[in-house]
């Protein structure tokens, strides 16, 4: 929670200290370049570099302006730990690990089979903050939908082991 903690406070000094720079700026290539603020499903902060996604990304639920999404790009993939939150700011679900996806697939709906982008360590949160369920996930778009797979821990709202899906 203490982390927790720390990213609500720089999500917010960042939003502040964000709103005096240069935004939504193209490099000489005509490629997107430094901090863009903009608007569609949610609000999005984001910087980027050489036309693709690159530092801190911050989404917004546009009716109440609060997190939804806060995480970081390198070079147009997402890296490191993302933090996904509800409009009323308590925690959906942490994704880690997160890695291009060479192995795993799923049959979509003509019959094909559909290898995602990326796959990652997905977390979930009952409202009360404790754990809902916890294993590997792969998906396209991180703020999309995902597919589990392999073994899943799920849990009650008090913390008790209740499935493990396979």
């Amino acid at each position: 929670m203490k982390n927790l903690a720390i990213i609500l406070f720089l999500s917010a000094f960042t939003s502040i200290s964000a709103q005096s720079l240069d935004t939504n700026r193209y490099d000489s290539n005509n490629k997107k370049t430094g901090f863009w603020i903009e608007e569609d499903r949610y609000r999005v902060e984001a910087y980027y570099l050489n036309g693709k996604l690159h530092g801190l990304y911050k989404s917004y639920y546009r009716n109440t302006q609060t997190l939804a999404t806060f995480g970081h790009f390198t070079n147009g993939s997402p890296t490191g730990i993302w933090y996904y939150f509800h409009e009323n700011s308590s925690l959906i679900a942490v994704l880690k690990q997160v890695k291009v996806n060479t192995e795993h697939t799923y049959q979509g709906d003509g019959g094909n089979m559909i290898m995602p982008r990326y796959t990652s360590f997905l977390t979930e949160y009952h409202p009360n903050g404790q754990v809902k369920g916890e294993g590997q996930i792969i998906y396209d778009d991180f703020e999309i939908d995902f597919i589990k797979i392999g073994i899943w821990k799920c849990y009650t709202n008090k913390g008790v082991v209740i499935v493990c899906k396979d």
